[in-house]
């Protein structure tokens, strides 16, 4: 996983930008509302709370809840105390989680809910450390995206034969498999220097640099798999359990990362951090890993 230092001084950028392709034009800045009869002496103004719920007027214009109502969607819990859990107060639970696994919309719902709350406020004396929790929320959420499910490998016994089988077998597979990714990261470079993630006309899918990424990768990402399967289905020697796991996890993070690069138009920050993670894999990690394996 990248540094989350690495990117923070990113951090607003992206804000930005997903603030752009999903908050600010569903962000309702005219407050037309009024108060209800209990409450006829309460103020118009955007910062009271008539239902004392913990969402403010200007909130509950956002959030699309009922400012007379502490309970919207009349499932025991404030509608301040949901959208504080993450959870969207116009829907009863269970299935009422606010936030995509599309790490784009993740963002920029947590943008918006920490700039209306006032946490990501610049002038806020914790706004470094709200940053540093957006941060880690993005981060965990795309390691448990790309997190592959483990199968059972065939493991056998330490025999000569099973030994010398695995060596024949196994062996030059993973040393074409790595010299197979060199050629691919080689190529992904040379295609990846001119897409632009966060420009929507710039991933339109009849845009040049887009199309010979997508091409590229709808190309790898089969072989990719088939790498995977044959790893998957290798008799292995118990002895060698342990190193054929590595590489196998090794591979198939690479190819969850991969994918995700295939969705980057509709998740151009998950795409982003998979472009570190495979460059830190190949940079940092591949090296360490093949010596601990022959």
């Amino acid at each position: 996983m990248i540094n989350k230092f690495q990117i923070i001084s990113g951090l607003m950028a992206l804000v930005a930008v997903s603030l752009v392709y999903f908050g600010f034009k569903n962000l309702k800045l005219e407050l037309e509302l009024k108060p209800s009869q209990a409450n006829i002496t309460a103020p118009l103004e955007s910062d009271a709370d008539w239902d004392d719920d913990g969402l403010n007027n200007r909130e509950e214009s956002y959030w699309n809840t009922d400012p007379n109502n502490s309970d919207t969607d009349d499932d025991g819990y404030l509608d301040g105390e949901e959208v504080a859990s993450g959870h969207d107060p116009t829907k009863p639970g269970p299935d009422d989680e606010i936030f995509s696994d599309n790490l784009t919309e993740r963002l920029s719902s947590l943008a918006l809910s920490g700039i209306i709350e006032g946490s990501l406020k610049p002038d806020n004396p914790n706004f470094v450390d709200s940053v540093n929790l957006v941060i880690d929320d993005i981060l965990l959420q795309s390691d448990l995206k790309l997190l592959a499910k483990p199968r059972e490998l065939k493991i056998v016994e330490d025999t000569p034969e099973n030994i010398k089988r695995y060596a024949v077998d196994v062996l030059p597979f993973v040393r074409s498999m790595v010299q197979d990714e060199g050629k691919r990261i080689e190529r992904l470079f040379s295609i990846i220097k001119t897409v632009e993630f966060f420009d929507n006309d710039k991933l339109a899918e009849n845009n040049a640099e887009y199309t010979n990424l997508l091409q590229f990768l709808d190309a790898e990402l089969p072989k990719m798999r088939r790498q995977i399967d044959f790893l998957q289905t290798s008799e292995v020697p118990d002895r060698m359990k342990d190193s054929h796991l590595a590489v196998l996890g090794f591979i198939k993070e690479l190819t969850s990362n991969y994918a995700s690069l295939r969705n980057a138009r509709q998740d151009p920050i998950q795409a982003m951090i998979s472009l570190n993670n495979i460059i830190k894999m190949l940079m940092d990690d591949l090296l360490e890993l093949l010596t601990s394996y022959y």
